[in-house]
């Protein structure tokens, strides 16, 4: 069957709360998403549940339905239920599976928080340069028309871009339109443009990196091979540029041996996590030290935020003023020199 609508992170959390209580008291996983169907309020999660439950009703295993929802279900309890597992030791990583749902979501809304406030300066001052340009440029352009001089330097740059802007607005507002809507509808052109963006791209890649980590762990204490745990744990990472890399890695790593050379390659990890990786390895300690490699990056990623977000602030507020304060004096220049002429 084939699942087209996605659910919220929230919602993920809470149907894998729900089912880890479930399964905890000795419910199978046919008999759990039966009762979730008779209390589920949330439309998304009603609709994947049904289509579960019609596929279990058709005759298809608990394994190979839930594998079904790669986006829901990690490929490490789809690998748990065919081994056997307990409902015990699957109500263990439900609850492990929320726990990093819950983590990464809360890093996530971080991200956006941070790229709330800049944004929004942008538009603004992006709506207010064009009302300037195109309204209110041409009324002085023509006033300096009448008098007839030649213009300082300056005001002609400003009086030429508003001509182009005014004379273009319209391709100018559907190119800007067909490229926003570009970025958010094309999963490659944004990634390609987040992962290659100076300062936000290091930022992603870290965030990439946490998602990564935090699945390979959970895979890997589910017992699943090292190349079935790279590759589902890729799948967890939303930048497409970062996702691919991983999972090129996953096709060619067959024992952690490997593991380090090949993640270097990736462009996400830097050089102390590599060495960790790389002593987990040695150790056989490699689910604490993947752990421990999350939570790093997590708080760098937060303690990166709030220095970046300041400086673009900063950054922006300068900018805008600069460009305001230079249509301005370009603007008044031709007074400026009439008046001294007088």
């Amino acid at each position: 069957m084939i699942f087209k609508r996605k659910i919220k992170p929230s919602a993920k959390v809470i149907l894998y709360r729900q089912l880890a209580i479930i399964l905890k008291n000795g419910m199978g996983f046919s008999d759990a998403f039966q009762l979730l169907s008779e209390e589920e309020s949330d439309k998304r999660t009603l609709e994947v549940i049904n289509g579960i439950n019609a596929s279990l009703a058709s005759g298809q295993d608990v394994a190979d339905t839930l594998a079904g929802r790669p986006d829901v279900f990690s490929g490490a309890l789809v690998e748990m239920l065919r081994q056997g597992s307990s409902t015990e030791q699957l109500a263990g990583i439900m609850n492990n599976m929320a726990d990093e749902q819950e983590k990464y979501s809360r890093l996530n809304k971080r991200l956006l928080q941070a790229a709330y406030y800049p944004v929004t300066i942008m538009s603004i001052a992006l709506l207010l340069l064009s009302f300037i340009m195109v309204f209110v440029v041409p009324v002085f352009s023509n006033m300096f028309a009448d008098f007839g001089a030649a213009l300082p330097g300056p005001t002609q740059i400003v009086v030429v871009i508003s001509d182009i802007l005014r004379n273009n607005f319209l391709y100018i507002l559907i190119g800007f339109l067909v490229l926003i809507v570009t970025f958010f509808r094309s999963e490659k052109f944004s990634s390609q443009v987040a992962a290659s963006m100076p300062i936000i791209g290091k930022l992603i890649a870290r965030s990439s990196a946490v998602a990564f980590l935090r699945n390979l762990s959970i895979n890997l204490s589910a017992g699943t091979s090292i190349s079935f745990a790279l590759s589902n744990a890729a799948q967890s990472v939303n930048n497409l540029v970062f996702r691919r890399s991983l999972l090129k890695i996953a096709e060619n790593v067959a024992d952690f041996a490997q593991l380090k050379e090949a993640l270097r390659g990736s462009g996400i990890f830097s050089g102390l996590a590599l060495q960790m990786i790389d002593v987990g390895a040695k150790s056989g300690d490699m689910g604490a030290v993947l752990e421990e490699l999350a939570d790093y990056y997590e708080k760098e990623v937060e303690n990166s935020l709030y220095t970046v977000t300041s400086f673009l602030d900063v950054m922006l507020l300068i900018s805008v003023g600069l460009i305001v304060g230079f249509i301005v004096i370009a603007m008044y220049l031709p007074i400026f020199q009439m008046g001294s002429v007088v």
